[in-house]
């Protein structure tokens, strides 16, 4: 059946049981006045668009109601005795279902355990006050307070923003919420996991009462606040509703952050003790919470919440906040994360107004106290500037801390990103946290009391669950701001530390695109600070996903030949609409779809990337590894854990069971109208509320889950969603690693001790190979690598075709250099791929890659001073420089007078080519370049580069791109595009190229012609020469070095930027690490 589960699941009472006055109008702007119902006579005849405010809620033995009582009407009725008075319905449950059978018995699935008449929490216990203006179009005058208001502070107290009337939504018209209703009736039946949802036979009974009762005339806040508790029922935190503003930006925080410790197990099943990790110290915090607030510290022992234990209070309160099933370790985490905090769009906000708790003092004297921690809004600026004007614009009421002179900002024509279905630009990211992610980042800087020494930058929430770290352990910086490293080495421990908070990868001074940068900094340090270590974890705590491009990239790092995940999606109109229909036949989707057999359920398995791209680099360290993950990793990070776990690459360690299970492709409202903009309509007030740089939504949003990734190895056929990946070890920290000024860390002493023996059982702790730099720039002629060896019996280098190239034998136990010169000559302009292979008593131990760049002499390079420069071929001074996988017929080739790129719909691995000039000329010559080509490629998709590099590795591009700012794309993109331009810049050194880069997706339809480019010089007798070597240092990206790659900048490229890495990867160069080569490995 391939009907929609959410919106089943939305009849369990899907909408508070809060009643609705009939008898008190309120005036209706202009703009709505004439706005009416379009349902026709299936719901009666068509009313004017009214907002209805809400009657006072009693509590009943039957649950909250209305006070008065008395017949009923479908607008006074709670969802449940609405859809029983026009349905007659049956129900089975849902326990234990599981919509895959091969499953290993020891890794249970997560059911979703669904009873309609049992479980079913509504979000019935709303109080009056919270919807006293949700749903009208006149509020009541703030209350007089001493208190700050949204504009003079960030936080203010719930119960303050709540009599206030600031809790309330954009009012939508009846057809605007028709046009929510029909984006997420169409969008459905694509949500690949549905099937394991439902709990009722007739579901299409239940599927047409329930949007018939959207449609009635309930109050905003009951259309909005009952829709996301729908999506939520599901526990698919890639499924979700998320609420509009004013209500979705603020989030109520306890200031307190907790963490599960285990004494005396590693079994997360043993019911835990919960500790307190963080308090905040933020004095207008504090004083908001109250006096008795400083009673808490950081290591007391929760003992009870509300009255009731740990344990009792998460199950009674599971489905106002967790998108996981009651029986996944993630819930406890879920359960973690909403103790510290609750609202931001995604799930609603608390209906007390203060919580209260019961500690034990972590102290010798173990005090038992209790304190009632009134809840503080943390209020995100930007969300409430635009929600509250557009609220005052579209109400005439202005809400208390409206920004004054605030007006509506156009953003049409934001250059948004959405999800696309080819190959690298998949996103897999935890949806409808943004505010939450803000409010982590803002106590991360300076508001909280942290359990870290980390000085990590992250945006994601990933920064309240840092490592918990000791006065002789720090996280150093690097080029990257997400990317954090150090060595823990007490006792000789030795361990690498690794920290990455997000698989969204970004560098600061990015030459290239911010995955091939990223992959060079942790490429770097591997083979730099981190090579003489015992073992190493990459702790992705929290890390909420990001680009699977990028994720799938790292294994390759540990172990050759990584096979990345694969997906599939549902077989239906909905899928064909999204993924065939509306897409290019090129698309991996589309193939897919035709190569599934009739009658199949789901497509055939798509490659998310293809393996060949994820496998160019090749191994960069050969001792033991793991991942460190607990319940809040999300997507990506779920995709690249089950990747180390299904390849045996290294152990999954995790402070709970199991990471979130949320490992799936989905797609928001954008995403949707993009694949298919017939069937579906922008969410109202896009672009009135969204940022300028499309960061901050505050629309009414949802989310559907459309493609299942699978597993494959170890684990074949084994689905993430839902699920998640099993943890291999269970590494909590222990009451003494909580305490404050604790100096200890038992969690990364039981990590590096589990490695050691891993490494001493596989005997991967006698291996040892580092080889750089990983780019080789050579005159033409043979070159040789230099490297450092230990326990392997010798060392062949081939070439792409898999000829010897040259061999070394080396059987030394301790690490030594050995040479490696390769014979024959490379006398072509261009690039070379290389392979070293290292086996060690039979077997191969080491598979690893390296880039070879043949550049001219300098008496080879055009001299500009003695004549212009005309483009003819191929010449020594002019050369094509092919990625690793792009075949010379594929990328720049002379066609008559022109120099010409096609790409077609076979091509399903990319083109990436670079055409490149040399020349000289003295330092302060103002260059020219004038070029006439005409472009036409896939928009946003396929991009021209016209670059000059000069010879200390500064690149400057001539264009900026307006396609897609999150790459820092700077190219020429679309259809039908003619250049004819002159571009000037001023040489810095005395010797650059020009750089001629086209970067094309797999299957793309391009055509880029070239007609003519000539390069003439000028001198500038005002340039100043440099005095230092450091005068230009902002400009050439702190230091970059001589040895500079081409600039690939494709999603699969793996040419990286070497050198610079060397000047810019720390913040302090004293950290970086030597040994003498003639000591033993250990």
């Amino acid at each position: 059946m391939l009907y929609s589960t959410t919106l089943i699941l939305a009849g369990l009472s899907c909408i508070s049981s809060h009643a609705v006055s009939t008898d008190t109008h309120h005036d209706v702007p202009a703009d709505f006045a004439n706005a009416t119902s379009t349902q026709g006579d299936e719901f009666g005849s068509a009313t004017t668009y009214t907002a209805y405010s809400a009657t006072p809620l009693v509590k009943t033995p039957a649950g909250y109601g209305p006070e008065s009582s008395g017949t009923q009407t479908a607008s006074t009725m709670n969802s449940f005795e609405w859809l029983e008075s026009t349905a007659t319905m049956t129900s089975t449950a849902a326990d234990n279902l599981t919509p895959y059978s091969n499953y290993p018995a020891e890794y249970p699935v997560s059911s979703t355990d669904v009873k309609f008449e049992t479980e079913f929490k509504s979000v019935a216990t709303y109080t009056a006050s919270d919807l006293q203006t949700t749903s009208t179009f006149s509020a009541p005058e703030p209350t007089e307070t001493a208190l700050p208001t949204p504009k003079q502070s960030e936080f203010t107290l719930l119960e303050e923003d709540r009599k206030s009337g600031r809790l309330v939504f954009i009012p939508y018209t009846a057809e605007q919420r028709n046009n929510i209703l029909t984006n997420i009736e169409t969008a459905i039946p694509a949500y690949f996991n549905k099937e394991s949802k439902v709990p009722y036979k007739d579901y299409k009974i239940y599927l047409d009462q329930i949007f018939k009762y959207f449609r009635s005339n309930i109050t905003d806040a009951e259309f909005q606040l009952g829709l996301s508790e729908a999506f939520t029922y599901l526990h698919d935190y890639q499924t979700l509703f998320t609420m509009s503003g004013p209500y979705s930006c603020f989030l109520a925080t306890t200031g307190l952050k907790f963490q599960m410790v285990n004494e005396k197990t590693d079994s997360w099943k043993v019911e835990p003790t919960v500790v307190v990790s963080e308090v905040t110290t933020d004095p207008h915090r504090v004083s908001l919470h109250g006096s008795a607030y400083t009673q808490i510290q950081q290591g007391d022992i929760l003992y009870s919440i509300n009255g009731l234990n740990f344990t009792d209070w998460e199950n009674s309160n599971w489905f106002n906040y967790s998108f996981f099933s009651k029986k996944s370790s993630s819930f406890q985490y879920a359960s973690l994360e909403m103790l510290h905090a609750m609202g931001g769009g995604s799930t609603p906000l608390p209906t007390d107004d203060s919580i209260h708790f019961e500690f034990k003092s972590g102290s010798k004297n173990g005090t038992m106290y209790s304190v009632e921690v009134p809840y503080v809004n943390y209020r995100d600026d930007e969300c409430w500037n635009m929600s509250s004007t557009l609220y005052k614009n579209l109400t005439g009421v202005t809400l208390a801390g409206t920004p004054a002179a605030e007006s509506l900002h156009d953003t049409e024509s934001l250059p948004f990103t959405y999800n696309t279905p080819y190959h690298g630009n998949l996103v897999f990211k935890k949806r409808g946290d943004s505010v939450r992610d803000k409010l982590y980042q803002l106590e991360m800087h300076g508001a909280t009391l942290p359990t870290t020494n980390s000085t990590s930058n992250t945006t994601d929430s990933t920064a309240a669950h840092a490592l918990n770290s000791t006065a002789a352990f720090t996280l150093h910086s690097t080029a990257s701001e997400h990317i954090k490293w150090g060595i823990w080495s007490p006792l000789d421990k030795n361990l690498a530390v690794v920290r990455l908070d997000t698989f969204m990868p970004s560098v600061n001074h990015s030459t290239l695109t911010p995955v091939a940068d990223t992959l060079e900094v942790l490429r770097y340090l591997l083979t730099h600070q981190l090579k003489y270590t015992r073992a190493l974890v990459l702790d992705i705590r929290s890390n909420s996903g990001g680009l699977y491009d990028f994720a799938s990239q790292i294994p390759q790092f540990f172990k050759p030949d990584h096979h990345p995940l694969q997906m599939q999606y549902l077989v239906n109109n909905a899928t064909y609409s999204l993924f065939v229909n509306h897409t290019s036949v090129a698309s991996p989707f589309y193939n897919a779809w035709l190569s599934t057999p009739p009658g199949s359920n789901y497509t055939t398995m798509i490659d998310i990337v293809p393996m060949q791209s994820v496998n160019l680099i090749g191994q960069m360290y050969l001792r033991p590894m793991g991942v460190f993950n607990n319940g809040g990793c999300y997507s990506a990070c779920e995709m690249f854990t089950a990747s180390i776990q299904d390849h045996n690459i290294g152990t999954v360690f995790g402070e709970d069971g199991q990471t979130s299970g949320s490992g799936s492709l989905s797609f928001d409202t954008q995403d949707l109208v993009s694949h298919n903009p017939v069937d579906f309509t922008p969410a109202p007030y896009t672009s009135n509320l969204t940022s300028p740089d499309g960061q901050t939504k505050a629309y009414s949003d949802f989310s559907v889950a459309v493609a299942q990734v699978v597993r494959g190895a170890r684990f074949v056929g084994l689905p993430i969603e839902e699920m998640g990946v099993y943890t291999d070890v269970l590494v909590r920290p222990t009451h003494s690693d909580l305490q404050p000024n604790a100096t200890t860390n038992t969690q990364l002493d039981r990590i590096a001790d589990y490695l050691v023996q891993t490494g001493n059982s596989t005997k991967q702790n006698q291996l040892h190979f580092v080889a750089e730099p990983y780019l080789s720039e050579i005159i033409a002629g043979p070159f040789t690598l230099t490297c450092e060896v230990a326990g392997m019996d010798n060392v062949t280098l081939y070439n792409t075709d898999g000829l010897v190239l040259s061999s070394v034998t080396t059987n030394q136990t301790n690490i030594h250099n050995v040479s490696i010169t390769a014979d024959t000559k490379y006398t072509e302009l261009g690039n070379n791929h290389v392979m070293l292979v290292g086996s060690s008593n039979g077997s191969q131990v080491l598979k690893t890659y390296r880039e070879v760049r043949v550049v001219p002499t300098r008496a080879n390079h055009h001299n500009l001073l003695s004549s212009n420069f005309t483009l003819g071929n191929v010449s020594t001074h002019v050369g094509v420089y092919n990625h690793p996988l792009t075949r010379s017929d594929q990328g720049w080739n002379k066609q008559g007078e022109a120099w010409v790129v096609n790409t077609n719909t076979t091509n399903t691995l990319g083109v990436d080519t670079t055409l490149e000039s040399f020349f000289v000329s003295p330092v302060g010559s103002n260059v020219t370049v004038a070029i006439h080509a005409n472009v036409d490629c896939t928009p946003a998709h396929d991009f021209v580069y016209i670059k000059v590099r000069h010879a200390n590795g500064l690149i400057e591009p001539f264009f900026t791109s307006t396609f897609d700012p999150s790459t820092r794309s700077v190219g020429i993109s679309g259809r039908n595009k003619t250049v004819d331009e002159a571009f000037t810049f001023t040489a810095i050194t005395d010797s650059f190229s020009v750089m001629l880069q086209f970067v094309s997706n797999a299957g793309s339809l391009s055509n880029v012609i070239v007609h003519s480019m000539a390069v003439s010089t000028a001198i500038e007798s005002s340039f100043r020469p440099r005095s230092s070597d450091n005068e230009y240092e902002d400009e050439e990206m702190n230091g970059i070095a001589n040895n500079h790659c081409s600039c690939f900048a494709n999603i699969n490229t793996v040419c990286l930027l070497i050198e610079t890495a060397r000047q810019r990867l720390l913040a302090d160069s004293s950290l970086v690490l030597t040994q003498d080569l003639s000591v033993p490995l250990v």
